[in-house]
């Protein structure tokens, strides 16, 4: 709806998404916020974790993020490897998760 009346393209977040679906599957979500980018401008994109050792804790403490990136949805990582979008990515321990995802995940762009 905010896309609709602004034009603003949507930042799909993976991790959030988990938290409030809005009744979408994460495929659904991320191709509708997709189609909001302009043809030829590589959709933005956030990624974060819950910190493992809080997978079982509290709402607020699922929602904290984590130092490093254990876990890229399927839909995203097919993206990154293919290059088809930009990620920003939301952890603790900053560049040093950037390197330690792109080698984890096999991400080569």
């Amino acid at each position: 709806e905010v896309y609709q009346e602004t034009g603003v393209p949507i930042v799909f977040d993976s991790h959030h998404h988990t938290f409030n679906d809005s009744h979408l599957t994460m495929e659904e979500a991320f191709s509708a916020a997709c189609e909001t980018w302009q043809k030829g401008i590589k959709p933005l994109q956030h990624i974060s974790n819950t910190e493992p050792s809080l997978q079982n804790g509290s709402f607020s403490d699922r929602r904290k993020h984590s130092d490093m990136i254990h876990y890229v949805p399927d839909i995203q990582l097919k993206a990154l490897r293919d290059d088809t979008v930009d990620v920003e990515v939301e952890a603790k321990l900053k560049n040093l998760s950037v390197f330690d995802m792109r080698k984890r995940f096999t991400i080569l762009a």
